[in-house]
């Protein structure tokens, strides 16, 4: 078996504008840099919706499609992959799924521990919540798309991802919008 590990869509839009706007290296990647650049000149609403559309793209990096697309043509039912949400790990992802890889590598695995990996430690002592927009661990909760996306483009992501969502994300589906 494989363990396939996957990030709401709605996060994945929030997270991606600010990376790709602020901290994402773009050294190695001229796309990123070009994505900079347009979001650069666009209004926050507008970056949304472009980082929702350069996430969707079949050509988002050098022989990659975007992660949303990759989601969206993912098989759901491929009983070969065990799915299992970023957003359970918390600042323990090795705890989380050190059962699943010993079961699937029939044997123990020795993990890092897990103080050194949490948000606090890779944002420079910041708690989950405590925003930072130049860091590429900028906020560190897993619902910040609640007060950053528009409500226009979380309704979008929704349609196209609701079956995604509701199997995965039941809670995502219609939760509003807070000011």
């Amino acid at each position: 078996g494989f363990i396939h590990v996957i990030r709401s869509p709605l996060s994945i839009v929030a997270s991606a504008y600010y990376s790709h706007r602020y901290s994402h290296p773009t050294q190695y990647s001229p796309k990123i840099l070009e994505q900079r650049n347009r979001l650069a000149g666009l209004p926050l609403e507008e970056g949304f919706e472009a980082t929702f559309q350069y996430l969707e793209s079949p050509e988002f990096g050098w022989k990659t499609i975007g992660p949303l697309l990759a989601l969206y043509e993912w098989n759901w039912n491929d009983p070969r992959f065990d799915v299992v949400r970023m957003e359970d790990f918390g600042d323990a992802i090795g705890q989380s799924l050190a059962p699943r890889l010993e079961e699937i590598l029939d044997r123990r695995l020795s993990w890092p521990e897990p103080g050194l990996f949490c948000f606090s430690a890779l944002s420079s002592g910041r708690d989950r919540g405590e925003v930072s927009i130049h860091s590429h661990y900028r906020d560190g909760s897993s619902d910040s798309w609640k007060r950053d996306l528009p409500e226009a483009l979380v309704e979008k992501v929704r349609g196209k991802y609701g079956p995604m969502l509701a199997r995965y994300y039941p809670e995502l589906t219609s939760e509003v919008k807070e000011t």
